[in-house]
């Protein structure tokens, strides 16, 4: 039996997520998330998973220190700069 649950999204996601059913990729609201849930389990079953899992693993034994995502854009931006005067 079909169960109602509610969903809070930030206003950025609830925009894309309206843009496809308003534009016709999905039926309805409903179609799109049941698709999109159902993709949680489609992707690890995947042969891709496999090499996606020793990837995350080869990155988790990285005894290198991790670098947040933001310093590291900034540093190829400074690279960027440096290299072409602007970015």
């Amino acid at each position: 039996m079909p169960r109602t649950l509610t969903v809070t999204l930030p206003d950025e996601m609830a925009d894309r997520v309206m843009q496809r059913v308003e534009t016709g990729e999905f039926a309805s609201l409903d179609a799109l998330m049941r698709e999109a849930i159902a993709s949680l389990d489609g992707p690890l079953e995947d042969a891709d998973s496999e090499d996606l899992r020793e990837r995350m693993r080869i990155a988790k034994d990285d005894p290198r220190p991790r670098v947040e995502l933001s310093t590291a854009t900034e540093q190829v931006r400074a690279e960027l700069r440096k290299e072409f005067g602007r970015l």
